[in-house]
């Protein structure tokens, strides 16, 4: 076999395995409401000849649970959209500010913050903005008192 014998069967297989797919999803799409619907008769039949409340929680946790699955199926087939996790959506959140966050801490780097303590000043030093405080620091405008 060569090439492209081999790229026909994989073609030939692809093709069939769709339409098996199509064909089962046709087969679902009609008997899946009328399943439904019987089910949903059949447990309320069950409600009112079984006089056992577990057996109904029973039958009813099985009716449900099968209704559920086949209604996704459905929702799946027709194209619906999915919903977004909401964990991803937080994560991606997350992931913007921290970005953002990163951005900022490289484009601030420019500016330097110096603070210089003298003993009878301080002086902070900003980029281009200069805040100086003098005179006697510790006492204020008092006399230095003594111990």
């Amino acid at each position: 076999m060569n090439r492209e014998e081999i790229e026909n069967i994989k073609k030939k297989r692809a093709t069939e395995v769709r339409i098996q797919r199509d064909r089962v999803a046709v087969l679902i799409g009609k008997m899946s409401l009328p399943s439904i619907v019987l089910m949903v008769s059949a447990l309320i039949f069950s409600i009112i000849f079984i006089k056992d409340e577990s057996m109904i929680a029973i039958i009813a946790s099985m009716i449900s649970g099968i209704s559920m699955s086949l209604l996704t199926i459905l929702n799946k087939m027709s194209g619906g959209a999915d919903k977004p996790d909401p964990i991803v959506s937080v994560i991606e959140m997350q992931t913007k500010v921290t970005e953002s966050l990163i951005e900022h801490l490289k484009t601030d780097k420019n500016k330097s913050t110096e603070l210089i303590l003298d003993d009878k000043s301080i002086k902070v030093v900003d980029g281009d903005t200069k805040a100086t405080v003098g005179k006697n620091l510790i006492y204020g405008n008092d006399k230095n008192k003594e111990k």
